[in-house]
């Protein structure tokens, strides 16, 4: 039969204190991090921008490669990035934006970011989704505790929400069943309540 995903919690650690060999999978978003899309990887001399984010002190960088609409459309980006980074000792966290109107359809697209591979065999050391399209307490949910199982306890998941000052109705509880992170984004400005 069928079941509602959002009155199922599947087992497996808290996604708070989960550890790899003593370390908490949390701490890969951990330091200072770096965002940018496509534009800048396909414009930019990428070994002088992972220097320059080694110099600054990034701990790790968050390329946006995959989204709803187009898909898993830049492995340009983890092909190019990937190996510098990695050599530089810099984490790079996957950004995908799934809008969530099919949940599953975008659990395929974040699969596939998951299990990319680079030539040499680098792959991103952790997803951080951007979820602001459709934030709905079952969706966010839903999609969240079957990454969760999709991945594994090990892989650092993040989710990029809007500011609790912005939207104070945003599911965070539901977030935080799955995620490793809860990452605000801190330019949502709005006056509460604004954007119910």
């Amino acid at each position: 039969g069928w079941v509602w995903a959002y009155a199922v919690l599947f087992d497996g650690p808290d996604p708070a204190t989960a550890a790899v060999n003593g370390v908490p999978v949390w701490t890969a978003a951990s330091g200072k991090g770096l965002w940018f899309t496509d534009y800048l990887t396909h414009h930019t001399d990428l070994r002088a921008l992972v220097a320059a984010a080694k110099a600054l002190g990034v701990t790790h960088i968050y390329p946006r490669v995959a989204e709803t609409s187009f898909g898993f459309y830049d492995q340009y980006t983890l092909d190019h990035l990937l190996p510098l980074a990695h050599a530089a000792g810099i984490k790079v966290i996957a950004w995908v934006y799934p809008y969530l109107r099919n949940v599953a359809a975008d659990l395929i697209m974040t699969q596939q970011v998951v299990n990319y591979r680079t030539p040499g065999g680098d792959h991103a050391d952790g997803i951080i989704a951007d979820i602001e399209t459709r934030t709905d307490a079952p969706a966010v949910y839903a999609y969240g505790q079957v990454l969760r199982q999709m991945v594994g306890p090990d892989m650092p998941l993040i989710i990029s929400t809007f500011s609790p000052h912005a939207r104070p109705s945003y599911p965070f509880p539901e977030a935080a069943a799955s995620f490793n992170v809860i990452s605000p984004q801190d330019y949502w400005h709005y006056l509460q309540g604004s954007m119910d």
